[in-house]
This record gives structure tokens, sequence and C-alpha cells, in this order.
């Protein structure tokens, strides 16, 4: 048994237990696709409920053609509601949807405000999750999650009571683990850059529309880079705001075979009461809808209906109008008559419905104030944890930091304190004496004369080892000299004619080399090259590199450096960028890999 949402595309029953997401910019698609996998979902018989804050989901009670029946779904709220639903009936209905499995649309688009709606909310996902977890309700249930981003986002706004910890953490707890539980998800949203990240990082498939915003398509492009091939985000991202209305790429790259398809979602069989009337148009209501048996609901939801009643403003109106014409008839006869017993019951009963009705008030008002003040030290505790996280980021840039000093510092003490002569007074420097540079006798004087210094000996040797030419920042990285001492170098080793420079890269002349003298040898190749630069690396580096050898030629993901590695982003970055100095490994997006040349 599948779900067959496209033309040549089925997706497979498990589905109703998986994490997915349909993701598009407004008015092309996402509801209208979601409607169509919960027609599947009726037809292969697996249960769903759909969370609709904007009212668009009732059309599935009708058919598209008016003619046929529509589904047996209970819609709960809103206008086209079986049952009424009130803002503290959450825990109430999850244990509705786990108890008697069917087929679900909760409509919040007439709750007062988005505080009723997130009470909801946090007591319907709550409940939700743990009653899944109850013996006997291991059954699969899928829950389609509309505008995701109001329940799920990816910042919880400081002073604002439109996002709350509490309502992330519950239905975070439901993506991250509901599976576990047989509790499937679907996230819908228009806005994929402000979903949680850590929310989508766990989806199964991806269901991407039409979709042009940058920072949309850079939160869709980041879970394509962690999960596909360069080819696969190259296809999907070049037709990503071509896609025609209805048109979708379908993904799930931990399918066997993993499933990459665009495909065009197949015509409703139920009314599309999510379609925008054209202008001079009127919307279209439904002319059918199909019958349910509420008998067992009602009497599940007997309390909740009876409140909603008993607080119905036109009852308490008409109630109150009644004990008015009776004191009325009171003050007109000037006598004192027995009062009726009905109508002292009903002001007595007027008067319990009112002082019910103002104790509810104040408890919800009681209920917002303590909401608000979690929400404040939730917000408290993820700030204080940001700051805390960020201040160990600069506490290990700053280790690299003095690890890169503590280096400096034990060169400096190796170069020796006489001071180097200044290039002109140099013997091999003289414009004279240019020819006698080229004579064995200067030669090999050249290579043992402490005029030769530590530090333009060492310069010249790392230039030489670059058979294609140093940059001047390499060198700075092989010498590990600052930048005005390295310049101070090559200028006197140009001046004394044993390097040269051309566009831009600094090459050891014949002559340079000859200073060197016989105790100077190129760089090894192979396997010697290797046990060279692992026996000279500092600590960072050589673990680094020793991992993208044994690796090679497959490249390493820079997280999975981090893992095997422990070092922070930053003193990782830093060994890349001295490795990639010394051409060491080569980098593409995201993968690093060892180069070539020690190969």
């Amino acid at each position: 048994m599948t779900l067959r949402i496209a033309k040549g595309l089925a997706l497979p029953i498990d589905f109703a237990t998986k994490t997915a997401a349909i993701l598009a910019q407004r008015r092309k698609g996402k509801t209208y696709t979601a409607s169509v996998i919960a027609e599947e979902m009726v037809a292969a018989k697996q249960p769903f409920v759909a969370l609709d804050p904007t009212g668009a989901w009732y059309g599935l009670r009708s058919p598209a053609d008016g003619h046929r029946d529509g589904l047996p779904v209970v819609i709960l709220g809103g206008q086209h509601a079986d049952l009424p639903l009130e803002r503290t009936g959450g825990k109430l209905v999850a244990d509705l949807v786990v108890e008697e499995p069917g087929y679900y649309v909760i409509d919040f688009s007439l709750f007062e405000s988005g505080e009723a709606e997130r009470q909801f909310a946090i007591d319907f996902a709550e409940r939700l999750y743990r009653a899944k977890g109850q013996p006997g309700h291991d059954f699969p249930l899928h829950l389609f999650i509309d505008e995701a981003d109001r329940f799920i986002p990816q910042q919880l706004r400081r002073g604002s009571n439109e996002t709350s910890a509490r309502l992330l953490g519950a239905f975070e707890a439901i993506v991250r683990r509901g599976g576990l539980r047989g509790l499937g998800t679907t996230l819908i949203s228009q806005r994929a850059a402000v979903v949680n990240k850590n929310v989508l990082e766990m989806l199964d498939v991806l269901i991407v529309l039409r979709t042009v915003g940058p920072n949309d398509r850079d939160a869709i492009d980041s879970y394509i880079e962690a999960h596909g091939t360069d080819e696969e985000r190259k296809t999907l991202l070049a037709s990503l705001a071509s896609l025609e209305i209805g048109e979708a790429w379908v993904w799930e790259p931990g399918a066997e075979p993993p499933l990459f398809q665009r495909v065009r979602i197949r015509e409703r069989r139920t009314f599309n009461s999510s379609a925008t009337p054209k202008p001079g148009e009127r919307r279209v209501e439904p002319r059918r809808l199909a019958a349910v048996d509420l008998e067992k609901y009602r009497s599940r939801m007997a309390a909740t209906i009876e409140r909603a009643k008993a607080e119905d403003p036109k009852e308490l109106r008409r109630q109150l109008a009644d004990v008015q014409r009776e004191l009325a008839a009171v003050k007109r006869t000037g006598s004192i008559l027995r009062p009726d017993p009905e109508a002292v019951e009903a002001a007595k009963e007027a008067g319990r419905i009112e002082a019910r009705r103002l104790h509810d008030q104040q408890l919800a008002r009681a209920v917002a104030s303590a909401e608000a003040g979690r929400g404040r030290a939730a917000r408290a505790i993820d700030q204080a944890a940001f700051n805390l996280k960020a201040t160990a980021d600069s506490i290990e840039r700053a280790r690299a930091q003095l690890v890169d000093a503590a280096d400096a510092l034990r060169e400096a003490i190796d170069v020796p304190e006489v001071s180097l002569p200044a290039a002109p007074r140099h013997p091999i420097a003289a414009p004279a004496r240019v020819q006698r540079r080229e004579t064995p006798a200067r030669t090999t004087a050249s290579a043992g004369d402490t005029t030769l210094g530590k530090g333009e000996r060492a310069t010249l040797i790392a230039t030489a080892q670059q058979d294609d030419g140093a940059a001047r920042n390499q060198l700075t990285v092989l010498t590990g000299y600052k930048r005005s001492t390295r310049d101070a170098y090559i200028a006197r080793l140009k001046g004394w004619g044993l390097v040269r420079e051309e566009a831009g890269l600094i090459f050891a002349t014949d002559e340079g080399i000859a200073a060197l003298g016989s105790d100077y040898e190129p760089l090894p190749t192979g396997a010697e090259l290797r046990e060279y630069w692992l026996a000279r690396l500092p600590d960072g580096e050589r673990k680094i590199l020793a991992i993208l050898i044994e690796s090679y030629p497959k490249p390493v993901e820079r997280a999975e450096l981090d893992a095997a590695t422990g070092y922070a982003r930053s003193s990782r970055d830093a060994y890349l960028s001295r490795l990639a100095a010394k051409r060491l490994i080569e980098t593409t997006r995201g993968q690093v890999t060892a180069a070539k040349l020690l190969f």
C-alpha cells in the first residue's frame, strides 16, 4: 500500500511515521500538496491530525466535483466546526485523537488571540506526545502542522509572547522522538528561513515547491548541502524559482534507493478550500459535506460543549432579559409578589455563570502571566547559554593565538642577537662583485658563511623547497617570521641574487640553491614526504593531516574533523588555513582532502 501523490510517484506507507516538510512561498501549493497526502492517508486508513491556524483544511469533507462523497474528517473549531473548540481544551483533544483514532482537522482560526492559540497548542502537543507513549497507543498517527514557523520558530523573540520556549520544546519533542511512538510529522511553511533549523535537520522527506526568497533558499540549501550531492544541489537550486504552481521536488536522501524526483502534484479529489479567490470572484463554498457519526465524539466532548453553551454571550443575555422582565412586572403592580421559582432559579444560574466566567477570566490572566514569566526565564537562560558559548569560543581563539605567540617567541629566541648587516654592505650584494657569486669559491663560502644568517637561510630553504614558487604569505607560515621580518629577508636574498620574484611568487635561483650547500636536500616524495611533514608539523596541524591522509582520496567533512579531533571550529579553521598555506591540503565547499603531491 502506498500514497500516490503524483503521476509516477508513490510514497511508501511508512511515510505516516516519518518527519517531512513542505516548503514554498505563499500560494504555490503547500496546503494543497499536504491535502493530497491527507487524501491518500484516508484511502490507506492511516489516522492523521491537521493543525489548521488559518481555516483552510475544511474542504477535505467535501468532494471536488460536488457529487461524490467527501472524506469522513472531524472538524473541531472554526466556521465549519462539527464540535466547538476552546483554548483550554488542548489536553482533551489530544486524548480524543489518541483514544479514538481517525481523521481530524483542528481549526484555530476563530480563537480570540494568539495567546489562546498558543495555550491550546502547548497543552495539545505535550499531552499528545505523552499519550502516544502509553501501552496500546503505538499505532501510526501523522500530524500535519500548517504555518509551522508559528509553533517551531528559529528564534524566541525577547519581550514577545508570540513565541514560547515551552511551545517550541513541546513540538520539538514530537519531531525529534515521536517516531519511536508511531508519531510522524509534516511541517508546512512559506518561510523556511524562520523554521527552527534543529528541527529541519531531522527531516526524512523534503518536498519543495517554488521558492524565490534568498533567505528561504539558503535554508533549503543548507539541508541539501548536508545530505545531497553537488549535482543534486545544483539541479534543485537552479530550478527552484521557476517551478510552476503545483510542481515540486520530492527528496528522501535516506531511502533505498534515494528518492530525488521532480513531479507535478496530482489534482485533489476534495474541495480546494485553501484557494485564493481571484479579483471580482466570490469564494466558492462546498455544496455537499460528508456525513460523520459524531455521537462517540460528542460524549467525550460533552464537557467542552456544555461550557461553550453556558458561556455563549447570546444565552447569557437571554437569561438576563428574562430576569429583568420579572423585576419590571413587580414594579408595575406596586406589590411584593411571590417570585416565580423558575425565574429565581434562572437568576441564580445566571449569577453562577457570570461568577464562573469571571473566575475563568482571572484564571486565564494568571496562567498568561505565569506563562510570560516562564517565557522570560527561558529567554534569560537561552541568552546566558549563548553568552557562555561565545565566551568559550573567545577562550579557544585566545588559546590558539597564545600557541602562535609561543611559537613565534621560540623562533625569536633562536635568532642570533648579532645584528644582521644591511643588504648594501653584504659582500655578495655589491654590484662590482656580482660575478664573484658565480665562482665556486664564493658559493661554498656563502653556504657555510655566518653572513648568510639563520633567518635568510630559513627563508631560502623554504623557497627552494617549493619548485613552483612560494607566495609571501606561504613563507610566513613555513618560516614562522612575521611579515616585516619575512620581507626584510626576502629583500636581502633578492639583492644578493639568491632569489627572484615573478608574478607574485618567490623562486630560488641556481645561485641560491648552490649557496645552501651540500647539507640542503629538497623535499622527498611519496610516503617519505608524508613522514617528513608529520614529523615536523605542530600537534594541531599534524593531527588533522593524519586524518586526511588516512581518508585519501575520500574527502572529509569539516564537521567530521571537529568530531574526530575535539577542536573548536575556530581552532580547526586556523589549522586548516596553515595546512593550506603549506599546500598540504585541498578544500572545497565544506570538505577537505589531503593534497595530491603527498601521494
